[in-house]
């Protein structure tokens, strides 16, 4: 707990340094990250860009300029402490803090340099190609795009780091992304008097507020269509009919509704994991083995169910 507790000063605290030194510099201090960027704008655009001391990375054909606003800083910070929030529980000493703390902003970096490349690509885009989008004004059409891509990437991030720890995939939680998101956009920038400048400020946090969400409530709805894609694959090629019967074991201590529980000793369970029956007859198929969080997924009442002794042939643990 120390050890996390460490890491969250951390993370903190070197946000605050990055936060401060990006204050105070002019783009020639920030080229640690404007160059890397400039150059992956140039492979994704073929635009030629060339550095000009004191102002950035200049494409004279396109008349643009990667300056210190396109640095892509605050998505760094954001990235980094999703990351790092997602990491945390493996902090359980100090060297596997500064591990985490090391890893956080390592691949922060990486996905600023990557998603603001991007995102400067569909900005020159965009301006070669001009879209009349009703009321929305060519600067706010700009922003937008910014917010869908900065916060789609955050996301991105946040499924990686993920993978990294090792927990479960598939399942959307875009809570963390959204908090580290509106903190470093909307948070920080009112605790340092932004709100001061009126309209402006509000109609920037209220586009931050809005687009993400958007994209959250797609991005459910993309996950939740996947599952009744394969919800009714499933029901097309499972078998059906009075004679068709089917066990189902979850990894779960007690039945719960429309469960049995099949732990009995002329059973045989071939393997200790093995506790419930999935299934009572008439009832719904509510997850598939060892699933504790469920797919949701086939849900077909079964007529006829049995349990199999297959006491005589044991098998290897983790195939059930």
């Amino acid at each position: 707990m120390r050890a996390r507790g460490a890491l969250f000063a951390f993370v903190a605290l070197a946000m605050w340094a990055v936060k401060r030194h990006y204050a105070s510099a002019g783009a020639d201090q920030l080229d640690w990250i404007l160059r890397p960027t400039a150059h992956l704008v140039a492979a994704f655009t073929g635009a030629s860009f060339e550095r000009v001391t004191g102002e950035g990375y200049l494409c004279r054909e396109r008349f643009f300029v990667i300056e210190k606003a396109c640095a892509g800083v605050n998505f760094l910070l954001a990235a980094s402490a999703t990351v790092a929030f997602v990491l945390s529980r493996r902090a359980r000493s100090f060297g596997s803090a500064a591990r985490v703390l090391g890893t956080s902003f390592a691949l922060g970096y990486a996905a600023a340099v990557l998603v603001n490349a991007v995102r400067i690509s569909v900005a020159l885009w965009l301006a070669a190609h001009p879209i009349a989008v009703g009321l929305v004004t060519a600067a706010q059409l700009h922003r937008i795009e910014g917010i869908v891509v900065y916060f789609g990437g955050l996301l991105v991030v946040h499924e990686i780091a993920m993978v990294l720890a090792g927990q479960r995939a598939g399942s959307f939680r875009p809570w963390i992304p959204l908090v580290c998101y509106a903190a470093i956009t909307i948070a920080v920038p009112i605790a340092n008097g932004a709100w001061r400048s009126g309209a402006t400020f509000f109609e920037h946090a209220l586009l931050v507020a809005a687009v993400p969400c958007v994209l959250i409530a797609l991005g459910w709805s993309a996950s939740r269509g996947s599952r009744v894609v394969l919800d009714q694959l499933l029901r097309k090629h499972l078998p059906e009919g009075r004679s068709f019967a089917l066990v189902l074991d979850v990894a779960r201590p007690r039945p719960g509704p429309d469960e049995s529980d099949v732990r009995h000793p002329a059973a045989h369970a071939p393997v200790a994991r093995v506790r419930v029956d999935a299934e009572l007859g008439g009832g719904r198929v509510r997850c598939f083995a060892d699933d504790v969080g469920g797919t949701g997924v086939a849900e077909n009442g079964e007529k006829k169910l049995s349990i199999v002794n297959h006491g005589d042939h044991i098998a290897p643990v983790g195939r059930v």
